[in-house]
């Protein structure tokens, strides 16, 4: 019986688009930044998400590495349960029996899946913070991905990018009052904590902004971000007529540059997260 790792809870940042598994042997794709497992992707010529040229790879952030190996996994064969970093190194006793004349003991199996359980007990930040584990990968995740000069603080620049990226502010105004609320210590730049004590006080309720369930409020945002090339919380003409065609909004790319002219008025180059939800919002209502 062939056994496999799967991960228990892994947030999309985390995700490799292929498998819809935690990565194994994570490389990014440049220019354009998105992350798969090696043994799936190979060596592509193009994106399969974005379909942007690949360049070259790289090796991904090492705190983005170290996140996705410390995800919960279970072994598909036995039960056992661990991290994905200590996965390789776990022997499933039921995969290597094949026609014996009697199955493992379950008493054994069972006995080493609880000693692997006791051995990794995991320490949960998120707790402090008001999160779930999946919500605290997906934040300290997007936190990493911005910081662009990779000093482990935001700066105002870098900050505004990810809350308008995360749907937390849409003027420039917001976003300076955002970054004063959240720099506690006054130095200029935000730490990862200073961040995430300023989100569990502050976290966004979709069914009172938008009308939208939370199931509802992250689809959104992942169709949206599959198309924001940029990271930068907009959506050109293309884009958006892109995704409009993948969900089914318009049959073809011109009826999409016709959508997205009727939604901006003709007098925008691009549209917002927060005008897409709304979009969307009344799309759900017609």
């Amino acid at each position: 019986m062939t056994s496999f790792m799967l991960a228990t809870n892994c947030p999309d940042e985390l995700c490799c688009a292929l498998c819809l598994d935690s990565w194994k042997n994570p490389v990014e794709l440049q220019p354009c930044g998105h992350i798969f497992c090696q043994e799936c992707i190979g060596a592509p010529r193009v994106c399969p998400v974005c379909r942007a040229p690949v360049n070259c790879t790289k090796q991904p952030h090492r705190s983005l590495v170290n996140l996705a190996q410390n995800l919960p996994v279970r072994c598909s064969s036995c039960g056992w349960t661990g991290r994905r970093e200590g996965s390789d190194s776990h022997t499933c006793p039921t995969a290597s029996w094949s026609g014996s004349t009697e199955a493992p003991s379950t008493t054994n199996a069972q006995s080493t899946c609880q000693g692997s359980r006791q051995q990794s007990v995991a320490d949960t930040p998120w707790l402090r913070y008001g999160l779930t584990q999946e919500e605290y990968d997906s934040i300290v995740a997007l936190f990493v991905f911005f910081d662009s000069d990779e000093s482990g603080h935001l700066c105002r620049e870098e900050m505004g990018r990810l809350a308008r990226w995360l749907n937390f502010a849409r003027t420039d105004e917001d976003i300076d009052r955002m970054f004063r609320e959240m720099d506690e210590d006054g130095t200029g730049t935000l730490c990862l904590e200073e961040f995430l004590s300023w989100l569990s006080k502050n976290r966004p309720d979709p069914s009172v902004l938008y009308g939208m369930s939370q199931q509802q409020y992250n689809c959104v945002m992942m169709q949206f971000r599959l198309y924001d090339r940029d990271r930068d919380g907009f959506l050109d003409a293309d884009d958006f007529s892109k995704l409009a065609v993948r969900i089914g909004d318009v049959p073809d790319i011109e009826s999409g540059m016709q959508l997205f002219r009727s939604i901006t008025t003709g007098h925008c180059e691009k549209i917002g997260l927060h005008q897409f939800l709304l979009y969307c919002v009344g799309r759900m209502f017609r």
